[in-house]
């Protein structure tokens, strides 16, 4: 059976993401309206890979205050760094060597993205619910994809 997608939320990040702002203004409303559908405690920003000091540093976001460095080893955000893989875990207590930045994230989704030039951006969403990006994620897939033009404007 085939996943149904939210189209309305993937109709408002387009939205914000093409509006007449400056490009970062934009990325932050298209992060601030993803973050008012997944619910108050929810998190969602951006990590970028430094190539000189081989760390993922913290970039564009919107929740509350995040872990600012992640080494590409350590934590979901990590993982999908060195797997060059999305990844969805439903709990983040049971995945090894979980970085806890917020006592409240209970499932996380990452998603391993490239700009034109070769530069690497984790996207990343935590959930105080347990399973909680389960229903949402077929929408978080695509909207991954369309940040990928405006990956640029977070390095």
């Amino acid at each position: 059976m085939a996943v149904k997608v939210n189209q309305s939320v993937i109709f408002g990040v387009k939205t914000y993401l093409e509006m007449d702002g400056s490009p970062k203004a934009n990325l932050l409303n298209a992060l601030s309206y993803l973050r008012s559908w997944l619910g108050p405690d929810s998190w969602i920003g951006f990590y970028i890979y430094n190539k000189e000091t081989k760390i993922l540093d913290l970039s564009l976001f919107q929740g509350t205050p995040a872990c600012l460095k992640i080494r590409p080893d350590r934590g979901v955000v990590g993982a999908c760094f060195s797997q060059k893989k999305d990844i969805y875990v439903p709990d983040v207590r049971q995945f090894p060597g979980y970085i806890a930045c917020d006592a409240k994230s209970a499932s996380e989704s990452v998603f391993y993205l490239t700009d034109a030039a070769g530069r690497v951006a984790i996207f990343d969403i935590d959930s105080p619910i347990l399973d909680g990006l389960k229903k949402k994620n077929a929408e978080l897939t695509e909207i991954a994809a369309l940040f990928k033009p405006y990956l640029e404007n977070l390095f």
